[in-house]
């Protein structure tokens, strides 16, 4: 295992990976089934848990790292589509738009910019 990708494990339980599976919420059994095998993977499970969780400031912060951290990663295009969506669902419309925007404009032809695109197109907005 990639000695970062424990360091990263080690931010949700100082027992990974080595057990305490409750306490991970999982976090074991998804880089085991290598759902999860990346840093920027890791980070996206997390903000992904925390959302659910509605824990949406953390969440945010959490995709705002896999942005900063990982920009060219394949988790950039999620990370920037939640990102939107949080901030929608913080009331902060502006932001959020702006974010679903960018998922359009930078990640054309993926899943999350069509998933950006059916959100705008929700709240009014046309997209070129």
């Amino acid at each position: 295992m990639n000695p970062a990708l424990i360091r990263l494990l080690h931010l949700t339980s100082p027992t990974l990976p080595v057990g305490a599976y409750s306490y991970s919420q999982g976090l074991e059994w998804v880089v085991e089934t290598g759902a999860v095998k990346s840093e920027a993977a890791a980070l996206d499970w997390i903000g992904e848990c925390l959302d659910a969780q509605d824990k949406t400031e953390e969440a945010l912060a959490i995709f705002n790292q896999v942005l900063e951290e990982y920009p060219a990663s394949d988790k950039a295009a999620a990370a920037q589509l939640k990102k939107g969506l949080l901030y929608l669902k913080l009331g902060d419309k502006g932001q959020g738009v702006l974010n679903l925007q960018y998922v359009v404009y930078e990640h054309p032809g993926t899943r999350e910019a069509d998933l950006a695109r059916e959100r705008l197109r929700s709240l009014g907005m046309t997209i070129r």
